[in-house]
């Protein structure tokens, strides 16, 4: 999770870094470079992951100790859903499609989803608040930072304590008070510190 909270905050911060220096290089936009950059980079991480990832839990690995590979597979074994019989599977399938409180954390879980999409267009809200594209871009990095601070801090108080409901709950009502003021108000200053608030809860 805090993987993705600092991808969103140096995304940005890069993204305004090249399109700033690199626009109109050898005729290209700076989009354009931003994404020749980002592909390139995908590129060769996977060339890499080729020869470092195995394809299977039982491959040898020179990264893994013994005690992590027969971990691996154990994992395989429980989890896998090949090992159990058919008539399992159906009666399985049928009790989960039964059960009220599937359906129900599946609506939540939507919900959930559907709220944390405005991470995509984040800096298309900054940029409604009328900055340039490079101040704008530099505008999303705060909010994320602040996020993944307090993702650290109420995941590590939540295993301190061993408490889950509120530690839960109180970030998704930030957030909603933050989707409520982004809409109700026009104030600069406002708006943007409505950002900082569903950060918190994604």
């Amino acid at each position: 999770m805090s993987g993705s909270t600092l991808s969103y905050a140096f995304g940005p911060l890069i993204a305004s870094v090249v399109m700033e220096m690199a626009d109109k290089l050898f005729g290209f936009a700076g989009w354009r470079w931003l994404f020749l950059l980002e592909g390139s980079v995908t590129i060769i991480i996977a060339v890499f992951a080729i020869f470092i990832i195995p394809d299977y839990p039982s491959s040898p690995s020179s990264w893994l100790t013994p005690e992590e590979h027969l971990l691996a597979l154990r994992r395989m074994e429980e989890d896998g859903a090949d090992s159990l019989e058919q008539d399992k599977q159906i009666s399985g399938l049928i009790e989960a499609l039964t059960d009220w409180r599937v359906w129900w954390l599946s609506i939540a879980l939507l919900c959930l989803y559907a709220t944390s999409s405005f991470s995509n267009f984040f800096p298309t809200l900054t940029a409604t608040m009328g900055y340039s594209p490079t101040v704008s871009l530099l505008l999303c990095t705060p909010p994320w930072i602040f996020s993944t601070v307090t993702t650290f801090a109420i995941s590590w108080h939540s295993d301190v304590s061993g408490e889950r409901f509120w530690h839960i709950s109180i970030p998704l009502m930030i957030g909603i008070t933050g989707f409520v003021l982004a809409m109700n108000t026009m104030n600069t200053t406002v708006r943007y510190l409505s950002l900082y608030e569903p950060d918190t809860a994604t």
